[in-house]
């Protein structure tokens, strides 16, 4: 019933709650394809997660964690935007590559910078953002005009240009909020 509702569907309701730090950096992990199984680098993450305000299975009190901006403060969004920025900007993790590759299939074509944000959009989850949003992410991606594609590989120029977009829409409000 409740995800049936007009109040649920309603883009009002869309990106108003805040990721937790569990929630951020689980999210991250799974586009960047980082851990394909357990492994004792996991462990760093988890310490990344307490950097940002929450240590699992450890809630500061029998009310559980904070929720909503409770989770943002000068320390914790630092942390989060780096974590992000990080992870997004090392093209040589697995799901970086496919989602860098994947936007940039259109091998003889050209990719305008509105075109290259909407495909990072996409890869990152399908992220609505608003038009200032936009108009700052298609700003970035028009500093180097047209990405040209040839029927080779792209080349590390361009792959780099869609990390950096990626890092950016990464520390977008609409990234941090679910």
């Amino acid at each position: 019933m409740l995800f049936n509702s007009d109040f649920f569907k309603s883009e009002e309701s869309w990106y108003e709650k805040v990721k937790s730090p569990v929630e951020l950096v689980a999210g991250v992990l799974r586009l960047t394809g980082e851990f394909d199984q357990a492994r004792r680098q996991i462990l760093e993450r988890s310490k990344q997660m307490l950097y940002m305000g929450q240590q699992l299975i450890n809630p500061p009190s029998v009310e559980g964690w904070h929720q909503g901006t409770e989770w943002i403060d000068t320390g914790t969004l630092l942390e989060r935007l780096n974590f992000a920025t990080e992870q997004f900007g090392d093209t040589g993790r697995p799901g970086v590559k496919a989602m860098i590759g994947r936007i940039l299939a259109d091998r003889g074509g050209v990719i305008s910078p509105d075109r290259l944000v909407q495909g990072c959009l996409d890869q990152m989850g399908a992220i609505s953002v608003s038009e200032h949003t936009r108009a700052s992410l298609v700003e970035f991606a028009s500093r180097d005009g047209d990405i040209q594609l040839s029927d080779a590989e792209p080349d590390e120029h361009a792959r780099q240009r869609v990390a950096g977009l990626m890092q950016l829409t990464s520390v977008t409000p609409e990234f941090q909020r679910s």
